[in-house]
């Protein structure tokens, strides 16, 4: 090695880079900004450490099911996510057959747990699944575990978006054997042709998650942005209540004129606290006082008002969704609603995905099973979930009757043809939530006198716009 190699590769050993290969080879140094760098899945700080994820989750429990003011807002956000229910509907009757087994099973039975699955979304961010499949009948059963026992949720290292693996505490999962299994692969679809199972869901716990982006292992509570703000609201509503509770007491404050300490003595041990209703007599020697305690405390109703709106607007949730009217009317209360639907149709749409993955793995096992054929039937289906609107029906009608007078003359002009006039007027029935299919001019059917009142229009309209 020649002697200026040796002495840079000296000055590279004391500045810290040990590895033998850029050492020996000091031509080949390392990026100055490597360290700012991190391989794809490996963990970062975005995510909560396993304690906090676990307090949190313990926490925002306790929370909604003692405290008024979390538990009333996870409510209004679950009952509009499920509203009353989800419903699935398939156009093939075996379809329709098997996706009812599965829903109404008295161990899934989707109709009622969908409801808790939806809280349990909202409250810890998380839902781990297991489903177990009868190897005879194909049919799935699930099992839903407290997400508690997680420790730890292993990304895709080649997609770290995607959980991969979950590791589980100790003593949480068993198999007949009666070995504890301590990891278990995240089911997604297989991309291996090579096996059986390639194109098909494989592995063995469904994990699904709220509120994790990339570089985030889990995902967590959506309470996590205002527990402590409610644990202090609760605090300050009950130190408010003592405060009351003090202002409606009050001593008797008694003034003896002329008395001496050792008669001040002797009438306090002949006179008792009167009660309430009763009788007293005294000179005009004595005088008899109510005196209650001014606590000289600002107003808490004003601070108690801020106080849930911060916690409130966290969520796109106005104060009259909460019960509390204060200065909103009908239209800013129709104003402010509309971002708070927004927000929680995004979140049905979580819950809705959800679903379909669980109906879909239903699906392919009765295919497996077969139970169903997916060459002679339809799997199609449609999962129906509340509509998270407020039309107003007054406003959007009288709209449809000048636009459609509109478009009506529009037609006359030969501005636009009959198909586009009919598929504007069907976008905007779909105003009213109701999908229509525009005809087309071959199924149009237009009455005589309705032809002859257009072209006399037509008519008397030219020859006003030709003087």
């Amino acid at each position: 090695m020649r002697l200026l190699e040796r002495l840079r590769a000296t000055k590279l050993y004391k500045s810290g880079l040990k590895s033998f290969k850029e050492i020996t080879n000091p031509v080949q140094q390392i990026d100055s900004d490597d360290n700012k760098f991190v391989s794809l899945g490996k963990q970062t700080n975005r995510d909560l450490s396993n304690y906090e994820q676990g307090y949190v989750s313990n926490y925002v429990y306790d929370q909604w099911l003692k405290d008024p003011l979390a538990g009333r807002i996870v409510e209004i956000i679950v009952d509009f996510i499920i509203g009353s229910g989800a419903k699935i509907t398939a156009e093939d009757p075996a379809v329709q057959d098997a996706i009812e087994e599965f829903w109404n099973d008295d161990i899934n039975n989707m109709p009622e747990e969908q409801i808790s699955m939806t809280t349990e979304q909202v409250l810890f961010g998380e839902q781990l699944i297991m489903p177990f499949v009868n190897p005879y009948s194909g049919l799935v059963r699930l099992a839903r575990m407290d997400v508690c026992g997680i420790k730890d949720v292993l990304p895709n290292p080649q997609f770290p978006q995607k959980p991969a693996v979950v590791v589980l505490r100790d003593n949480i999962v068993k198999t007949a054997a009666g070995e504890y299994i301590r990891e278990l692969k995240v089911i997604t679809q297989s991309q291996d042709p090579r096996t059986d199972m390639g194109g098909k869901y494989d592995g063995d716990v469904f994990y699904f998650y709220f509120n994790k982006i990339a570089g985030k292992r889990r995902g967590h509570s959506q309470m996590l942005r205002t527990y402590e703000w409610i644990d202090l609201h609760g605090k300050r509503q009950f130190n408010e209540a003592e405060r009351q509770e003090l202002a409606t007491s009050y001593v008797w404050d008694i003034t003896l004129t002329g008395a001496g300490d050792e008669e001040i003595k002797a009438f306090l041990a002949q006179n008792e606290t009167p009660n309430a209703g009763s009788i007293r007599a005294h000179s005009d020697s004595v005088k008899w006082d109510v005196i209650t305690p001014d606590l000289k405390a600002s107003d808490f109703t004003e601070s108690n008002r801020n106080f849930l709106q911060v916690i409130l607007g966290a969520y796109g949730i106005p104060e009259h969704f909460y019960a509390l009217g204060g200065n909103v009317n009908f239209a800013t209360a129709k104003a402010m609603s509309e971002p708070t639907q927004r927000a929680f149709k995004r979140q049905q749409r979580t819950i809705q995905s959800m679903f379909e993955k669980l109906i879909d793995y239903q699906l392919e096992r009765f295919v497996m099973a077969g139970r169903l054929t997916q060459d002679q039937v339809d799997l199609g289906y449609e999962i129906q979930m509340d509509e998270i609107s407020s039309v107003d029906l007054q406003n959007i009608a009288g709209a449809m009757v000048q636009i459609a007078g509109a478009l009506q003359m529009g037609e006359t002009q030969g501005w636009l043809d009959k198909p586009e006039s009919a598929q504007a007027f069907a976008k905007l029935f779909g105003q009213l939530g109701a999908e229509i299919e525009p005809m087309r001019d071959e199924n149009m059917i237009i009455p005589e006198p309705i032809k002859l009142a257009a072209e006399s229009f037509k008519r008397a309209y030219v020859k006003r716009n030709q003087k």
